[in-house]
């Protein structure tokens, strides 16, 4: 064995000593994924300094005995943790792909550990026979026959492995898994060549190579892990999730949430929040201890803290009061960020209780809305009983099944004309009627829609209704001036947005005037020029535009009338207050105040006959809501504006 064998070992021990430095300073030793990986890199170093230390006794025993018995115990220990990496490795690589649960089956664990077992009595038998290796103070180091049987059990367990890699490609990211194999194929080919050329050591270098590369690019630290909180980042909570999705493997889940950590935030500064959130991550760890199994703590937006148990029955509801204890007891400390943090908590199965890695993710920031007063925990049973988590928590299918099955309908709610006494126009209303949940309420199902990115296709369903409903009727003959048809966000930027208006027109032949589109102040707010290119361009064809939910957001009059806005619609929670002096006098002066920009008003959310009769002496022009009528289906809606308006 030469000197170059020693130069490849001490750089291989350089690059793993900086890949576990590395490791411990980014704070990659909790979870899974990083034990396992923490596991590869310890049998690495050890199987590095053990190559080291028996070629310098082996290439040193100058008639030493003692030498001898160092060089021949130190072989003994390397070959044991040569064949052991590959095992270890391939553990990571399970954990990686969300599977080493499947180690539960005494089959699987022989087909990982079996070949090594037989490795070890191999090894283990050379005490009697000589037949692996043998070290004499005359020939030094020498290869036995057994040691070629022990290499052909080693390349049999790699293409065991080899197919364990490519049979978790289903589990796994594609560049992640892409990463995983080559860096097993650089392992199997060092091995490999190892065990055909005695003297060109170079396994150890290449297994330095797959540390270097899974650190670089499977682990991927600066995605992995938030360090301001030294906590796992969200990213890396949403990627264990699809893991777990893909094999099929439930887990148990403890959402912390601070529901005032936008507020705390501004009050105490940014490192000073930070700094309490690690701390309280440190000392939930330390109430955890050893109990719980395998866990793993991630950080997200909204003062959200994930713990995430791999044993779906893990005893997790004991460690809700340790926390509570933990919580009151800073708090009483009088600790600022303590004393004035919200905590609230729930419990979840993912798989069982919530199926959906979105749902999963959504609701982890939005769980507290489903509290009940008083209450800061929200139990298992809770969420099995509470038919609107169950409709979230199913939302993507809902979507999507009723997009197929053409499950979503469309109603319309008539809007009364102050001036005329008729009902001169209407806004068209979807609904979602799910053959297994019911009627779905839209405040449910079109911000779900929203959050997962279906609004595109479910505003393509309202304007093809909505058009062919209007192409059906004679409007001017039933008194009708226009539709109100709201439009999404993705829609007001879509590129093609005039184009699709355009082929419907000629497809349903609809005049543009008999369609009035609404969208939201939020929406205005944003400004984007898409956006108000699409505007501009519907404006100057001939549709009219209103702006919807005026008096929710930010309610800038400059932004409002840069726009081509034809009618500006209150919001129904103004509305509301209108029994108040002071709503009633903001109400009044924004009616005036429109009619001055010369826009007309509509005032939604209409329930009373005072409301109704105090808005029109206001002087405002048009009134929505159940005090007139509620959104009505196709038929039902003909029926009331023929009885009505003739």
């Amino acid at each position: 064995m030469g000197d170059h064998t020693l130069i490849l070992d001490v750089m291989a021990l350089i690059i793993e000593c900086i890949v576990i430095v590395s490791v411990h300073y980014k704070h990659m030793t909790e979870g899974q994924e990083n034990r396992t990986f923490l596991n590869v890199q310890i049998v690495a170093i050890i199987l590095t300094l053990l190559d080291l230390s028996s070629e310098f006794f082996a290439r040193n025993l100058n008639g030493s005995l003692v030498r001898l018995t160092l060089a021949t115990v130190l072989t003994y220990g390397y070959l044991l943790v040569r064949f052991l990496f590959p095992v270890i490795y391939l553990l990571f690589i399970l954990s990686e792909a969300g599977v080493m649960y499947t180690l539960e089956s005494i089959r699987n664990r022989i087909l990982v550990f079996g070949c090594y077992v037989v490795i070890v009595i191999l090894i283990f038998a050379n005490n009697f026979t000589k037949e692996v290796f043998s070290i004499t103070l005359t020939n030094g180091y020498h290869r036995g026959s057994d040691m070629t049987l022990i290499f052909v059990i080693g390349f049999l367990y790699y293409l065991v492995g080899l197919g364990i890699v490519l049979y978790c490609r289903r589990y796994m990211d594609r560049t992640k898994w892409i990463c995983l194999l080559l860096t097993y194929l650089i392992g199997m080919t060092g091995s490999l060549w190892q065990a055909a050329h005695e003297g060109a050591l170079v396994e150890i270098m290449s297994y330095a190579i797959m540390i270097l590369m899974s650190h670089l690019f499977i682990q991927r630290p600066e995605e992995v892990v938030d360090f301001s909180v030294d906590i796992y980042s969200w990213w890396q909570y949403r990627e264990h999730l699809k893991r777990c999705k893909r094999a099929n493997h439930p887990l148990k889940i403890l959402v912390l949430r601070f529901v005032n950590a936008t507020e705390v935030r501004a009050l105490l500064g940014e490192l000073a929040y930070n700094s309490y959130v690690r701390n309280t991550a440190k000392n939930i760890r330390r109430l955890m201890g050893e109990t719980y199994g395998l866990t793993s703590m991630y950080y997200g937006p909204m003062g959200c803290i994930i713990i995430v148990f791999d044993d779906v029955n893990a005893p997790v509801e004991e460690l809700v009061p340790k926390i509570e204890e933990y919580h009151e007891l800073k708090a009483a400390e009088d600790n600022v960020p303590a004393s004035v943090m919200q905590l609230r908590m729930a419990i979840v199965r993912f798989l069982v209780d919530i199926t959906h890695v979105e749902g999963m993710v959504n609701f982890s920031v939005t769980f507290p809305r489903f509290l009940q007063q008083g209450r800061n925990l929200l139990s298992i049973e809770q969420i099995a009983n509470n038919p609107d988590i169950k409709i979230r928590n199913q939302s993507v299918e809902i979507i999507a099944r009723a997009l197929e099955k053409n499950y979503f309908e469309m109603y319309y709610q008539p809007i009364y004309n102050v001036k005329t006494g008729t009902f001169t126009s209407a806004e068209a209303l979807i609904r979602l009627n799910d053959p297994q949940f019911g009627f779905v309420p839209p405040e449910t199902f079109i911000s779900e829609a929203e959050h997962f990115g279906y609004m595109k296709p479910i505003g393509q369903f309202i304007l093809e209704n909505v058009f062919s409903f209007l192409g059906e009727i004679q409007a001017s003959a039933l008194g009708l001036e226009y539709m109100e048809i709201n439009l999404s966000v993705q829609q007001c930027v879509q590129k093609n947005l005039l184009q699709v208006f355009t082929e419907l027109e000629k497809k349903y032949e609809v005049d543009p005037r008999y369609v009035n589109l609404e969208v939201t102040e939020t929406m205005s707010a944003l400004n984007p020029k898409a956006m108000i290119r699409n505007i501009k361009a519907l404006s100057e064809r001939g549709y009219r535009f209103s702006l919807d939910d005026y008096g929710t957001g930010f309610s800038n009059i400059v932004r409002v009338i840069h726009l081509p806005m034809d009618l500006v619609k209150i919001d129904k929670s103004l509305i509301a207050l209108l029994d108040e002096e002071r709503c009633q006098n903001i109400v009044a002066d924004t009616i005036h105040m429109m009619h001055r920009n010369h826009m007309r008003v509509v005032c939604e959310g209409v329930e009373t006959e005072e409301q109704a009769q105090l808005l029109a002496s206001m002087d405002c022009d048009f009134i929505q809501g159940f005090y007139y009528c509620e959104p009505l289906p196709k038929e039902d809606f003909l029926a009331f504006i023929r009885q009505h308006n003739t």
